[in-house]
């Protein structure tokens, strides 16, 4: 039906309340209606982190597309620092497109929302995994593609990379997972231009994706000091 009437809407299934995909293999086993499915996708509620062998297999696109968790608020940079280990981990190794939390605005006092409204007032606060999941969200966008780097640098210190392949643009998020300020050496291969710059924007107890001094690298190595249990962002061209 979609076909005959030109309907360009992508079909996306079976979207079940834990990680896996269990529920899809009886759709992605059958050639007809695999061609069917666009998209892949699960909820973060439970079951493992890890990738969708027989969904990458037929090339579908993966999404994690609902998550949060039920108890009381936590606006501290412990519980964004949790989040971003766990976007981390999607992205990293169940190779996921899209990575989504459940909502932007809660009026209530759990952890569902990224913002929490107070009830009956035009009070409002920000918790800090809203910070922490925009430096991945707010840099890596559409147009981007993971590219390879190395998972745990150093002890506590986890890194993603991702570069717009169009535009030359890149972005290393680093998440500091210790309470001491952490020195690191980024070195990336492959660039086209000997000596560059990068701008890193920094979430911590105190930072909400507060940009830095600028950092120039030279023959594709940057050095930089990572704030005590923070995330980090390094963009640049």
């Amino acid at each position: 039906v979609f076909k005959e009437n030109h309907v360009q809407t992508k079909l996306m299934m079976p979207e079940q309340s834990f990680w896996g995909e269990q529920y899809a293999l009886a759709t992605l086993n059958d050639p007809v209606a695999s061609k069917a499915v666009s998209i892949v996708a699960g909820h973060g509620y439970g079951g493992t982190i890890a990738p969708l062998p027989v969904a990458e297999k037929e090339h579908k696109q993966i999404w994690e597309t609902e998550v949060s968790t039920f108890g009381p608020n936590d606006p501290s940079i412990t519980d964004g620092i949790k989040w971003a280990m766990t976007m981390n981990q999607y992205l990293t190794v169940a190779n996921v497109n899209a990575w989504n939390y459940w909502w932007l605005v809660n009026n209530g006092s759990d952890n569902e929302g990224l913002i929490n409204v107070i009830p009956n007032s035009l009070d409002f606060s920000v918790n800090k995994r809203l910070y922490t999941m925009g430096n991945f969200s707010r840099f890596i966008r559409p147009g981007f593609y993971r590219i390879d780097a190395t998972a745990e640098p150093t002890p506590g210190v986890y890194m993603s990379a991702y570069k717009n392949l169009k535009t030359g643009q890149f972005v290393v998020v680093m998440i500091n997972d210790n309470h001491h300020p952490q020195n690191v050496s980024v070195q990336m291969a492959q660039l086209p231009s000997p000596i560059g710059s990068v701008t890193p924007y920094v979430t911590s107890a105190t930072q909400n994706l507060q940009a830095q001094k600028v950092l120039a690298f030279k023959h594709g190595t940057f050095n930089a000091t990572l704030t005590p249990f923070s995330v980090t962002s390094f963009v640049g061209k």
